[in-house]
């Protein structure tokens, strides 16, 4: 039996937290208070925004992070995004990605195959390696991949672990789930 891969089967879009939904910029120290605020509430909209759009769709969403569980909740919660989310699976009692533990908790805590899920992430190597081992359709976030994509290039690795899509915006995921969905097999 022959099973068909398409990509109109997208149930769920995971996603990493630390750089790709929670931007370290409550943690630069040079910058100040009030930029940060400023600039953290409007990517707090934005996301929120984005994560509407996902889940008029259908789609479920969730997180897979290499942040232990409390930590990862704290950061939802700044984010505001608790109410868009079925699931987080943080570190805890498993080893970090990108050892596949994480994604298969969440693949079979979602009752999903690997290739109903698309996962967004900043790392080469913890994300996209991590999700593209199971079947998992992935997402580069070019949010400040160049370190990554120095070290792919200079081990030239990037054959192995090339990401199916690349996005500088997380507003580009539910126009690229659109255009998954929408193109033919």
């Amino acid at each position: 039996m022959v099973i068909k891969k398409s990509n109109k089967n997208i149930k769920v879009v995971l996603f990493d937290l630390d750089n790709t939904l929670y931007p370290h910029l409550l943690e630069r120290k040079k910058t100040n208070k009030d930029i940060k605020k400023i600039e953290f509430n409007e990517f707090t909209k934005n996301l929120n925004n984005v994560f509407k759009e996902i889940k008029k769709m259908g789609i479920k969403i969730g997180i897979v992070t290499n942040s232990d569980y409390n930590k990862a909740s704290k950061r939802v919660k700044d984010l505001k995004i608790e109410k868009y989310l079925d699931l987080i699976v943080a570190l805890n009692k498993c080893r970090k990605k990108p050892f596949p533990d994480l994604f298969y908790r969440a693949i079979k805590k979602l009752e999903v195959k690997p290739f109903e899920i698309l996962y967004v992430g900043d790392n080469f190597i913890d994300d996209i390696l991590g999700s593209k081992f199971l079947g998992i359709k992935t997402v580069l976030f070019k949010y400040n991949s160049n370190w990554y994509h120095k070290k792919i290039v200079k081990f030239d690795l990037l054959h192995l672990i090339a990401p199916d899509f690349l996005i500088e915006d997380l507003k580009d995921v539910p126009r690229l789930i659109k255009n998954m969905t929408s193109s033919p097999d």
